[in-house]
């Protein structure tokens, strides 16, 4: 396999509340993922069947004390330059900004934390990708409006957005609004701090926090434009392949159906509009969307300039109860799915599916972030690097450059930005024992009980240096068919 470009980008990432601790330090406050525990109650309280939205003493809450990187965050990017970091993709604390999520003044102790971070990362020559809200909605947004579910929570966002846009332009290029913004259908504590109680439509409430999320997406995007010209905002999904298990056409459809719970999100952030399917399934589960008449062009004005995602596994997936019980799979995973007889799978059972990976990204119509794989998602006891030219494109040419030129297959391009490869997963640690870091960070360890939860990132980005990706909305026929009609003429990418 050859080697990469000498001028990719590549690096690591992590998520504030699975490296920093220091969870009450510098004025924090209190944020979902510090009231989520280690045992068999973080799943039902992820899933917003469970509240709790204080700490106790009966319980154990991993992301308090993480790896410590608050304290140490100078000799954490000091080895990140070491292992030849490029590009760092973190998170910033919502409720180190705004305590309270929506105060009037900032703190300033938290916007000067992550100031002196960003500084610590060009001393190096690394680019921070920075994810606006990376599962923190603020616990007093949440006792205040009941999370997501209310539309107050935009402007909230909104204001938070404004804040970070001004203190670091100049510092930050590359932004994303929400970390995996599908979870929410799945997490919806972890992804839009709900908490559902007796009586109450969880389907509808899902959708409708989900469309004040995309909402507040495409404000941000619009607002970050206006404040940084030249800044690149993108979304980021959990991405994950489903299979149908038997040939059967209800497992064909199922797998199709499973997928769009992936992509529903991505299609509104990229397309500006919620796609004719989504209205169906909205319609026939019965859920009516509270909108507002304004809504329609703001999703339109706020398309994204790229889509990230983070690929861990694909899924099988089957609607023949007896074949779903007989085969389910095991290990840490989110979503139900039966085992796939032709893959290998990682010791957490997942799934271990280069093939996967190269299928999303071929569903994608817009530039991509190929954010981060875990260990063991593409190689037996770890993770395989991908070359670029094992990555091939379906991407709209005028999407990403600017004289309508396509690539050849897997060829880089000079003056854009197109796919991320996977990563060589975190293996290496330091000042921590490495078996119990990754046993028991964030709810790992929990593997072996059968309650697993999110685990430290340890992803690599790869992006093409030269940044010249200009914003474009690819026009209908280009997300159809990979293709741009203008003017009685067709170009082909």
């Amino acid at each position: 396999m050859g080697s990469f470009p000498k001028d990719f980008l590549w690096g690591g990432a992590t998520a504030a509340n699975q490296c920093e601790g220091a969870w009450q330090d510098g004025g924090k406050g209190l944020a979902t993922v510090d009231v989520t525990p280690f045992g068999p109650d973080r799943f039902p309280v992820a899933r917003g069947e469970l509240e709790m939205l204080e700490c106790d003493g009966q319980h154990y809450y991993p992301g308090h004390e993480a790896v410590d990187m608050y304290h140490h965050y100078k000799e954490d990017i000091a080895l990140f330059a070491e292992m030849g970091f490029k590009c760092y993709r973190l998170s910033i604390a919502w409720t180190r900004i705004l305590p309270n999520g929506d105060d009037a003044v900032p703190n300033e102790e938290g916007l000067k934390y992550y100031e002196d971070l960003f500084d610590e990362c060009h001393k190096y020559g690394i680019e921070p990708l920075v994810t606006i809200c990376h599962f923190d909605t603020p616990i007093a947004l949440i006792k205040k409006y009941g999370g997501w579910k209310d539309r107050r929570m935009v402007d909230a966002y909104v204001h938070y957005c404004s804040i970070l846009f001004d203190r670091y332009k100049g510092k930050v290029k590359y932004w994303l609004t929400f970390n995996e913004i599908n979870m929410l259908l799945h997490l919806p504590f972890t992804g839009a701090g709900l908490v559902f109680h007796e009586g109450e439509n969880a389907e509808q409430i899902k959708y409708q926090a989900a469309h004040y999320e995309l909402v507040a997406s495409a404000k941000a995007v619009k607002l970050a434009h206006e404040k940084m010209p030249g800044a690149l905002v993108g979304c980021m999904l959990a991405a994950g392949q489903y299979y149908p298990r038997t040939c059967a056409p209800e497992d064909v459809r199922a797998a199709q159906e499973a997928d769009r719970d992936n992509y529903f999100f991505t299609d509104v952030q990229a397309r500006g509009a919620y796609p004719v399917w989504a209205k169906k399934r909205m319609e026939r589960a019965g859920v009516v969307l509270s909108t507002e008449p304004e809504d329609e062009q703001t999703l339109k004005e706020g398309t994204v300039d790229f889509v990230s995602f983070s690929y861990y596994s694909s899924r099988c997936i089957t609607v023949d109860k007896e074949l779903l019980a007989a085969e389910s799979a095991d290990g840490n995973a989110v979503f139900a799915a039966v085992k796939n007889p032709y893959l290998k799978a990682s010791e957490w059972g997942w799934a271990i599916d280069p093939v996967g990976t190269v299928t999303g990204v071929q569903t994608c119509a817009l530039p991509i972030f190929h954010r981060g794989e875990r260990s063991g998602c593409c190689g037996q006891g770890g993770s395989r690097r991908l070359h670029p030219r094992q990555l091939p494109h379906r991407l709209s040419a005028r999407s990403y450059r600017g004289d309508g030129k396509g690539h050849q297959r897997g060829r880089s391009a000079p003056d854009g930005l197109h796919h991320m490869g996977p990563h060589r997963s975190g293996e290496r640690f330091h000042r921590r024992d490495e078996e119990a870091l990754r046993l028991y960070l964030c709810g790992q360890g929990q593997r072996g009980q059968g309650h697993a939860g999110p685990q430290p990132e340890g992803q690599l980005l790869l992006v093409q240096k030269g940044h010249c990706l200009r914003r474009h909305r690819p026009c209908l026929n280009s997300l159809r068919s990979g293709g741009c009609v203008r003017k009685g003429r067709t170009k082909r990418g």
